[in-house]
């Protein structure tokens, strides 16, 4: 009977902490969620594509196998309609931004705040049509090639940010990244 209430309390408690969680996400953190699954998702497909190629035996439970094609066909369906729903966020974004600039809604705190949305939520819906043609084109080599284009753009930002400090020491041009 003590181990039941216990069991109940530890439930209560972690639905109290995921509703918490959940609270917190804003609109810019869901696509960023979203984003973070999908790479890990991916990833794990990709891995899963490698143990296949090689014939090493590991008996993936039906039920898994199952979803794994249900979101995969998922994928597939919407990835093309998911690169149209960026452009047009990242347009109504810019339109919604100019829009806010007029007089009288400019003075309201929540369309100031959200108005631009529409710019940060497309980039990000096109990051994840990305990262999903990344996967379609590497398939085993996905990770690899996540890998290898997050440590280009790293080393991209580097060399961008040493020619500015160069000309900044040199000329005195002031640049902000």
């Amino acid at each position: 009977m003590e181990d039941q209430k216990n069991d109940n309390k530890n439930a209560e408690n972690s639905n109290e902490l995921l509703k918490g969680k959940i609270k917190g996400l804003n609109l810019f953190t869901v696509l960023h969620a979203l984003w973070i699954l999908e790479i890990y998702y991916l990833g794990l497909n990709s891995l899963w594509n490698i143990v296949q190629k090689f014939n090493i035996q590991i008996q993936l439970p039906i039920l898994a196998e199952k979803w794994n094609s249900i979101l995969l066909n998922y994928f597939r369906e919407w990835y093309a309609f998911s690169f149209f729903v960026g452009i047009a966020l990242i347009i109504c974004g810019f339109v919604f931004k100019i829009i806010n600039e007029m007089p009288i809604i400019n003075n309201y705190k929540i369309i100031c705040r959200y108005c631009d949305y529409g710019w940060h939520a497309g980039f990000m819906v096109i990051l994840i049509y990305f990262t999903y043609i990344i996967y379609l084109k590497a398939s085993i080599y996905y990770l690899l090639l996540v890998l290898i284009i997050c440590l280009s753009i790293r080393a991209f930002i580097w060399c961008i940010k040493k020619v500015l400090k160069y000309l900044h020491d040199k000329f005195g041009i002031e640049f902000s990244l």
